[in-house]
């Protein structure tokens, strides 16, 4: 069986090869997330006119389409910028890029409301410390890119993300239009306490504490 070449290697990642498929590993140290924060409901309930609400873990197969997106979208926007800056060419473009496996202590998960029979079923990404969820992977592209970079921040502490919750200056809609990602969904929803698509009253000046990209 062929082996994994290995093609770039940072504090925070490293990326590797596999035929026409291009492996992201993220190391522990790439995440903002706690393990103790998860859904709320995480057993089913229902009520008496037989309704749910309750949060499950996702399937594989959602799991794997979160992270595949995820994938193409930092070797987009972070892998290839890391390649040029080292100098180092791929032997071949990859088909697929996949992200091994989420942020430490990130977990997808399905929230199921409504009929029993037939609930509504929405994916939310939870574990961010300064995000309540992620609603897609089109909102999650930025936060993760910002994890990347090593979780600069602003003077006051805040973080020096452009996602929507933690910028707050731009729609969903128009952060995934930047990058080809149409996302039409576009209410708030990540929470007053941690997130929720503030709008920036004023910019605070960016305090890069360490450039994890040099090595």
């Amino acid at each position: 069986m062929d082996k994994v070449i290995t093609v770039i290697t940072t504090p925070l990642y490293e990326a590797g090869l596999h035929q026409k498929t291009m492996y992201i590993a993220l190391r522990d140290n790439a995440t903002d997330a706690a393990s103790e924060l998860r859904p709320l409901q995480p057993v089913p309930s229902d009520n008496a006119k037989g309704d749910v609400d309750f949060y499950q873990e996702a399937e594989d197969k959602l799991d794997r389409l979160w992270r595949t997106k995820l994938g193409r979208y930092l070797y987009d926007y972070v892998v290839k910028e890391d390649l040029k800056k080292e100098g180092i060419r791929l032997p071949y473009s990859p088909d697929e890029i996949m992200l091994v496996s989420l942020p430490k202590h990130y977990t997808l998960w399905v929230h199921k409301k409504g009929n029993a029979a037939d609930p509504r079923q929405d994916a939310y990404l939870h574990g961010s410390r300064f995000v309540n969820k992620f609603r897609s992977p089109a909102e999650f592209c930025h936060h993760l890119k910002w994890l990347l970079h090593g979780q600069p921040t602003k003077a006051n502490g805040k973080p020096a993300c452009d996602c929507r919750y933690c910028d707050g200056s731009r729609s969903q809609a128009e952060i995934s239009q930047g990058f080809g990602a149409y996302h039409k969904r576009d209410h708030h929803g990540g929470g007053r306490s941690r997130g929720g698509g503030r709008t920036r009253a004023q910019e605070s000046p960016i305090v890069v504490y360490k450039d994890y990209r040099k090595w």
